[in-house]
């Protein structure tokens, strides 16, 4: 027995340090110094950046923007005043006119996971934090198993399993991975506590609870919280139900769950209440934010062949190779799916394992009660994901789901985030699986009646749920056509084809030999067995470094949030006003907190009305949580950016510049230029936003960087004006404008233009010429619209609003109008000394007054009126909700004012205005977490007290009864170790 012993020990070790090393191989280099676990360069494919970025850059991370324009950036913004200023930031004052922060978990920054992010920064802290999610994830699924009755050898393997699954990989640096990773351990500890019921079980599972919250992601936390109760409820119901002939009544085993449901309510509660702070500030402020967009879950989005990728990973293609997820049209970089959504990996060795638990049944340890929540769980969640309707058979999937939706509070989960609960229980089935091939007492494998019923059951299923996936995969392959995320059908070139199927080799090996080893441990015992032992762990972790590696994102320290000539302007100039960025991606949605850059568009939750004044402006583009303005006139124009105090408005280079347009002389030629050798043309005197030049194509480029440089001089040969225009392979001849800040050219001074490019490589161009062989140059002169070109270079254009208000005025004047005329009137454009209001409020005198600002930061302003007379001091910012103001130290309401402003009002004299950050709710939320925390310390204390008292009154005597432990310490059932050989 005991060589037995040892030999099953150091298997197990043996799994332990391949999960382990797993672990740290999948994080790898960033883990110390060597590189980012953060897709930073996603900013390279978005302007001003992209004017930077070599033609040979390919983006290999996929969908995860919001961790890089909205995780990163708030993640910051709190850790630098905690750090530098020692206080809590409430408000991000740079997104959307503003945003919670500090007050609520949306970072998800103070949770246990991410602790690693304040000593070591966000950039380096992000690997550590990934290790520890994926750490905690192997080491609770570890646990969990080993208290449902599985050996330490399949635990281990079932916490490998888990730990490389495809949500915890591909959500890395989100809210939702983090959930996902702690999804075993609350399971365990509320399980521990239905049974025990001991004060120190409460405050595990509220200490859980508590670490899941400060996520922030509460529509995951809701799903596991209705997957827990079932599986407590499972789990009570066998406990209670006693042995014959003395098994108790239905009301006595209903009696006698009152004491841990409640335990476990009050758990709950009190890991609620530990993060009040946070919790409170976000549900009670919830009304002033648009959150619609998540009303309409339980469409169908998920495209069926997802289910394929939980045993081949890249069946759809891969984000780390974009070529096999691109449409035939390469000039279209429109994805087939959205990757991060639907990708489902368990691996294929797990997936076979998870079926064989099927096959088998229920291990022998191993209640008939989880085995069967194990198996309805995965059932239930793969129907309402890919179920659907295949010849006679209804749509099961759609009428689950509609069901699943009618739970309160699941409207505002996503169907895609579902994924993670279904690989939780996929998990359980496959460590089932391990657990019939490690155990030397699992019964062999016989074709029995119940053998046959559940194959048979196990083939149906497989059929109706693989049957369009596979469906949908052979038409890839074979028609090279599939339907995309928004449901059009998209045309793949033949490489997706050949690169899908090779990539395929590796997985179906591994499923063979998979398969091999349940083989070899059905019939051989001894060192053929247990060499079959040691090879399965090696299997899950090749493939889960197989996932890894491409999708953890690693990215050189230069890439995190360079500085470009734009950033550097604008944080030069902006003062306390707001820029403008028009386009999909100028200034990447919301990276704006990282260069202190205030936005009128952002990527944050955004105040309704705020929003809706947005949309007035009819921007380019509207999705969710981000609101991306149009490159039009009108849009750079509008009154409605005037009141937001838009003092920028920041276009592409790639636009039209906005002016007055002189077209070329006749073109009757072409000249070449190449590096050092420029040509030059000649343009009437004047004031100039642009000029205008044609590139003769074809033309391909051999340089990663080439550009078109102007140079604007006098006839002295004076620099007055310079532009740079990136210049990209073209197939055929093409227009180009390149901006220049040249509104101030004297009007009478002849003007020269040199016009040149600069190349990494020997790169000619052919520009049209003039009939005397000089540059054919049109130009874009300035025009009578409110603009005026402050800042132009090959990142971007930078356009002075001149009707810009102040982010802090002085209204002299205020009529008062309801939402809908107030949205009208702001349209049409409103008096510059004149307020909307809300509400009647005091007159205003129309007398003058200067507003200064004495202090303007996340969570304070501090102004100084001097007033002639009675009127309102305008704040431009979304604070209508979790804001006070005081008026010479005394507090003064804040009015709702222009929509989705504030304006205090003032009366004759001077003044001083305080405005603090206080959200709805947070002081009473800090009560209630330091109230939380005194009660969780309290039962702590009492906890290490009685322990001590407990082990002094066991020192007083001659020692324990080893046989008979006391009942504190007597566990509630046995936790036997099956043998792994």
């Amino acid at each position: 027995m005991g060589a037995e012993g040892a030999s099953r020990r150091r298997i197990v070790g043996w799994a332990a340090v391949v999960c382990a090393a797993t672990i740290l191989l999948a994080i790898g280099g960033p883990l110390i110094g060597r590189g980012l676990l953060i897709g930073a360069d996603a900013t390279r494919t978005a302007p001003p950046w992209d004017a930077d970025t070599p033609t040979s850059f390919v983006y290999r991370h996929g969908g995860i923007n919001d961790t890089v324009d909205s995780g990163a950036p708030a993640r910051e913004a709190i850790r630098r005043t905690l750090v530098d200023d020692h206080r809590l930031q409430l408000w991000d004052p740079y997104p959307d006119g503003g945003a919670p922060l500090g007050s609520v978990p949306n970072s998800g920054i103070f949770a246990p996971i991410n602790w690693p992010l304040f000593p070591l920064g966000v950039s380096h802290g992000l690997a550590w934090a990934a290790f520890l999610r994926l750490a905690v994830a192997a080491i609770g699924m570890f646990f969990l198993l080993r208290r449902l009755g599985i050996s330490r050898f399949a635990g281990v393997c079932g916490g490998l399993i888990y730990c490389t699954s495809g949500f915890l990989i591909v959500w890395n640096n989100y809210p939702q991975a983090d959930i996902a990773a702690m999804i075993p351990l609350l399971f365990l500890a509320a399980d521990v506590l239905r049974e025990r019921r001991r004060a120190i079980n409460v405050l595990a599972v509220a200490a859980v609870m508590a670490a899941m919250l400060l996520e922030g992601y509460l529509p995951l936390v809701l799903v596991t919280l209705y997957a827990l109760g079932a599986f407590l409820l499972v789990r009570w119901w066998e406990a209670s139900r006693g042995q014959d002939p003395d098994r108790p009544s239905l009301s006595a085993r209903l009696r006698s769950a009152v004491t841990p449901a409640g335990l476990i309510i009050a758990a709950f509660a009190l890991g609620a209440a530990l993060v009040a702070f946070q919790l409170v500030p976000l549900v009670r402020g919830l009304d002033a934010y648009n959150i619609s967009y998540r009303q309409n879950n339980a469409n169908r989005l998920v495209p069926p062949a997802a289910l394929l990728t939980s045993a081949f990973p890249w069946a759809q293609g891969s984000p780390a190779h974009p070529a096999t997820l691109a449409v035939l049209n390469p000039e279209v970089r429109r994805f087939t799916v959205n990757f991060v959504e639907q990708f489902a990996f368990l691996g294929a060795a797990a997936v076979v394992m998870a079926l064989w638990a099927l096959l088998r049944g229920r291990p022998s340890r191993v209640s008939r009660g989880v085995y069967g929540y194990c198996v309805a769980g995965t059932a239930l969640l793969l129907l309402v994901l890919v179920g659907t309707s295949v010849g006679p058979l209804p749509d099961i999937g759609a009428t689950l789901t509609e069901a699943l939706y009618l739970l309160p509070g699941i409207n505002q989960v996503p169907l895609m985030r579902f994924v993670a609960p279904l690989l939780f229980f996929a998990t359980l089935l496959a460590a089932f699986g391990v657990e019939h091939v490690a155990a030397a007492d699992s019964p062999p494998f016989r074709f029995d009646r119940g053998s046959f019923l559940r194959i048979g059951a196990v083939v149906v299923a497989l059929a109706y749920l693989a049957y369009r996936p596979l469906r949908d995969e052979i038409t890839l392959l074979v028609d090279r056509k599939s339907t995309d995320y928004w449901g059009s059908t998209v045309v793949h070139v033949a490489s997706q084809r050949s690169w899908i199927l090779r990539n395929s080799v590796v997985p179906a090996i591994i499923a063979i030999a998979a398969i091999t080893v349940i083989f070899v441990a059905w019939r051989w015992r001894g060192t053929v067995r247990t060499v079959a032992l040691v090879t399965l762990p090696v299997l899950f972790a090749v493939e889960g470094l197989m996932v890894t590696t491409p999708m953890l994102p690693r990215v050189a320290e230069s890439e995190y949030f360079p500085q470009t000539g734009v950033t550097r302007y604008l944080e030069a100039n902006l003062g306390h006003e707001r820029v403008a960025p028009a386009g999909k991606g100028m200034l990447y949605y919301a990276t704006n907190p990282m260069y202190r850059i205030r936005s009128v568009s952002g990527h944050s939750f955004t105040d309704a009305n705020w929003q809706q004044l947005i949309y007035a402006t009819r921007p380019e583009y509207q999705l969710m949580l981000q609101n991306r303005l149009g490159q039009s006139l009108a849009v750079a124009t509008s009154p409605i950016l005037d009141r937001l105090a838009a003092r920028y408005f920041v276009a592409t280079p790639t636009a039209v510049p906005f002016g007055t347009p002189q077209a070329a002389p006749p073109v009757t030629g072409s000249v070449t230029i190449a590096n050092g050798r420029p040509a030059t043309g000649s343009i009437a005197p004047g004031p100039l936003r642009a000029i205008q030049v044609q590139v003769v194509g074809p033309e391909r480029l051999r340089g990663d960087l080439v550009y078109l440089d102007a140079v604007v001089r006098d006839p002295s040969g004076k620099v007055l004006a310079r532009g740079r225009r990136r210049l990209i392979d073209q197939r055929r001849t093409t227009t180009y404008y390149i901006g220049l800040s040249g509104e101030d050219l004297p009007a009478g001074t002849p003007l020269q233009v040199q016009v040149g490019i600069r190349s990494d490589r020997r790169d000619t161009v052919r520009l049209a010429a003039t009939a005397d062989g000089s540059v054919a140059i049109g130009t874009i002169r300035p025009a009578a619209d409110g603009l005026r070109v402050t800042y132009a270079d090959e990142g971007a254009v930078v356009y002075q609003r001149l009707h810009s208000l102040p982010r802090f005025r002085w209204a002299s004047h205020a009529v008062v109008k309801d939402a809908r005329q107030a949205y009208v009137a702001l349209e049409a454009g409103v008096p510059a000394d004149t307020v909307i209001l809300g509400q009647r409020g005091p007159a205003a005198a129309g007398a003058p007054a200067r507003v200064s600002v004495r202090r303007d930061s996340g969570d304070e302003i501090r102004l100084t009126v001097d007033a002639q007379g009675a009127g309102y001091v305008v704040v431009a910012d979304a604070i209508q909700s979790g804001w006070q103001a005081e008026l010479d130290g005394k507090t003064a309401p804040l009015r709702k004012a222009d929509h989705a402003l504030v304006a205090i009002h003032v009366p004759k004299g001077t003044h001083t205005i305080d405005l603090v950050a206080r959200p709805r709710s947070w002081r009473a939320g800090i009560a209630l977490s330091l109230a939380a925390v005194v009660i969780f310390v309290a039962l702590l204390a009492w906890v290490v007290i009685r322990r001590r008292r407990v082990r002094t009154a066991q020192s007083a005597t001659s020692g324990p009864d080893v046989a008979n432990p006391p009942p504190s310490d007597r566990p509630g059932t046995p936790d036997p170790v099956p043998s792994a050989t």
